[in-house]
């Protein structure tokens, strides 16, 4: 079996789809988009739209080319919070899309292909656990087998399309109510027991009631192209005689169609996400769709614990270390860690001033005194020769021996602030020796830095706002 057997790339493979139960346990619906692109004949559509849905974070779709007026018909299951995503990419790519319509399958879906409708919604959450390990074993891209996916088939929660040759051409029936009809009590199930009985003419039906571009939206093959003008003529006669319904058919144009299925849940890691994409631009959502869960769960957890720092004066630092991230950048990370020698530049500027404010006239001797208890070579000028070390060594002894207060350095740089630049001493020296100008270090070690490394933002904020300090 195929490692993600929900995926496939073309229209006539058998593929594993999740029971629309499934996607409304996860609080997903289907949605249908006839886009008209503003130049067809410019470049690929498929790849193009396939962008879009990358930026607007969604996985699960699928991209059909469409003989007709309109060139592409996606179908994609999302969270209202993506689908409204969705919406936003294609209004701000109008130079790309010069006219969209939707459609929501929000009444009733109906498999016909299907051995069975699967579970009631209320029943799924019982097996909640069984579809997330086989969802986390698809992303994990661990080979799947047929034992682990046969009780979900056997529970009707997957199903599984069946494969048709290649001479099968793929189509999709739109029927929409004329503005003087509003749909009678029985016309739904008119509409399924007149495609039920046209099996001669349709095979692999999906029935999808909902509202948009059509009120009902079909989706069939047809083993000979003749069959489709059958298809008006038997199928749709009557329902256009006795319910007014208006008939578009989009016969699909590429068997090369890239489809998939796939869950994309709105978790707490998803929301913090959605903030970071808004922060970032629309553009970081494709980069964000491309990571594994995994890696999603760490890229969220960081700016979840640290988005109190933007529009700091370390704001800009927070925000390069993100897109690092994504780019998987080590020359943007290591860019954005010279803040690290920039923290101890000022701590230093800061300490020395400190003492001058503390100690008044009599500082340079009580510097030298405690740095002499505390081992550092008597010939070192605190004003011009000391390093960071002996700076927090003598700032230590001074605290030790009463002559300063723990608070006088506190009160600015907050509680725990000398642990906090400890902690960023082996960033300092990892990058020093060029351990970091390498792409393994930002997909294996980001995530310990970028912590490290935004607990001591608070520290440089502090200097910042003292010595009017821009970040790097």
């Amino acid at each position: 079996m195929n490692q993600d057997p929900f995926r496939a790339f073309n229209i006539h493979d058998s593929r594993l789809l999740w029971a629309p139960t499934v996607h409304h346990f996860y609080e997903e619906s289907c949605y249908f988009f006839l886009l008209r692109m503003e130049n067809p004949a410019a470049g690929d559509v498929v790849r193009t739209v396939g962008h879009l849905l990358a930026r607007a974070l969604i996985s699960s779709f699928c991209i059909y080319e469409v003989f007709g007026y309109y060139d592409v018909l996606v179908r994609m299951w999302a969270t209202s919070r993506r689908r409204n995503r969705f919406v936003q990419v294609l209004e701000s790519n109008k130079h790309l899309i010069e006219d969209a319509r939707e459609f929501q399958a929000s009444s009733g879906i109906l498999y016909l292909w299907a051995e069975g409708q699967g579970l009631p919604d209320a029943e799924v959450t019982k097996h909640a656990s069984e579809i997330m390990a086989l969802r986390k074993a698809i992303e994990d891209k661990e080979a799947l087998t047929m034992e682990s996916v046969d009780p979900l088939m056997s529970l009707g929660l997957i199903h599984k399309l069946p494969k048709r040759e290649a001479p099968y051409i793929k189509v999709y029936i739109a029927l929409s109510r004329t503005s003087r009809t509003a749909g009678e009590r029985r016309e739904a199930e008119y509409v399924r027991e007149a495609i039920e009985g046209a099996k001669d003419l349709l095979e692999d039906v999906s029935i999808y009631s909902g509202i948009g571009f059509a009120n009902y939206l079909i989706k069939a093959v047809v083993s000979e192209f003749s069959k489709i003008d059958g298809i008006t003529t038997k199928l749709l006669a009557p329902l256009l005689q006795r319910f007014q319904l208006r008939p578009m058919t989009l016969i699909i144009a590429n068997n090369d169609a890239p489809q998939s299925d796939a869950i994309d849940s709105e978790g707490e890691s998803s929301l913090s996400l959605y903030h970071l994409e808004l922060m970032l631009g629309t553009d970081s959502a494709g980069l964000i769709n491309k990571l594994s869960t995994q890696e999603k769960e760490s890229l969220a957890s960081i700016f979840n614990e640290f988005k109190t720092l933007l529009g700091t004066p370390f704001g800009t630092v927070f925000e390069g270390l993100l897109m690092a991230r994504l780019r998987e950048d080590p020359y943007l990370l290591n860019e954005k860690l010279v803040i690290i020698l920039r923290i101890e530049s000022l701590l230093r500027r800061f300490l020395l001033d400190l003492y001058k404010n503390k100690l008044g006239d009599e500082w340079f001797i009580k510097v030298k005194q405690a740095a002499e208890l505390s081992g550092i070579a008597s010939d070192k000028n605190p004003a011009k020769n000391y390093t960071l070390h002996d700076f927090l060594v003598v700032t230590d002894k001074l605290v030790a021996n009463g002559i300063m207060s723990r608070n006088d350095v506190e009160d600015v740089l907050g509680e725990g602030w000398k642990t906090k630049v400890d902690q960023v001493k082996s960033i300092r020296n990892e990058i020093a020796h060029g351990e970091g100008f390498h792409t393994e270090y930002v997909k294996e070690e980001w995530e310990k830095v970028a912590r490290s490394v935004c607990n001591v933002g608070s520290v440089y904020n502090a200097l910042a706002a003292s010595y009017d300090a821009a970040p790097v």
